[in-house]
Order: structure tokens, then sequence, then C-alpha cells
């Protein structure tokens, strides 16, 4: 919202066919109804040119598992990071790669599945592409919340 004030002619120009002449008034009007249904907006309309609310994780959380979709079954247009939604959520991996340390190829062949072979790998504990030190995701684990910031 802070660039709609921003840049008010610019957005004047391109909304104008959808919403009229009274832009501004229409955008305070969905804001009301939105506030009506999620309280937490009122916050941020305390002045004439509202742009955001500050909320911490636990109500992100709580917006984002309840709200957001009750919103959007209303009729406003949510727009959440697609890792946010339900199809897009990434979970932790553990990836696992073998380590071989072959002495010679004809060995290695030969002992493909030993034991050793097979009790070799490392391990990387990722979130999404980011890869986590042991300490960080002891960490995680250790915040025992729904939603985390991660650095």
């Amino acid at each position: 919202m802070a660039e709609f004030w921003a840049d008010k002619e610019h957005f004047h120009q391109r909304l104008q066919q959808q919403f009229g002449l009274a832009i501004e008034q229409q955008i305070l009007i969905n804001l009301a109804q939105a506030a009506r249904i999620y309280p937490k907006l009122w916050l941020g309309m305390e002045g004439s040119e509202p742009d955001s609310v500050q909320i911490n994780l636990d109500e992100a959380f709580d917006f984002l598992k309840e709200s957001a979709w009750i919103l959007e079954d209303a009729g406003f247009k949510i727009i959440i990071p697609a890792w946010l939604t339900p199809k897009g959520r990434r979970r932790a991996k553990l990836r696992l790669r073998s380590g071989g340390k072959s002495k010679t190829a004809a060995a290695s062949a030969q002992s493909y599945f030993s034991m050793d072979k097979l009790t070799e790998y490392q391990y990387q504990l990722t979130i999404g592409d980011e890869a986590l030190s042991p300490e960080e995701w002891q960490q995680l684990v250790d915040a025992k919340t729904p939603l985390i910031h991660f650095r």
C-alpha cells in the first residue's frame, strides 16, 4: 500500500477504469470491510493513507492458517508467497549423499553393496534449498513454534 500512496497519480491512471474516479474512497471502504473480518487491519487505518499493519510471528501464523482464507473466500485478493500455501509449503528435508572412498575401481565394483558402502553416508539438513548447521537445526527444534523467521 505504501507504493500506492507514494505514487498515487500513476496508480490512479491504471485503476481508474476498474474503480472509477473515487479510487481512494473505494480502497478505504474495502479495507474497512476486510477489517470487519480481520480486526487487526483497524490498527493500520489510523491515518488517512493506511499502508501496513505490524504483527508478530504467532499472529502471522494465525493469519495464514485461517484469516487469509476467510478473506479470500469473502472476495478479497490475498497474495501469499507460494511456499506458504498448503500446496507449495516446503518441509524440512534430509538429504543423503553417498560418499564412497574407493581404493580401486575393481574393488569398488565388487563391493558396491558392502556393509561399509551402505553405511557410509553424509547428511545435510535443509529448509528449501538452504542448508542448516546442526546448531541452527537444534535452535529451530527448541523454538517449538509453527512459524519461524529463518535467516
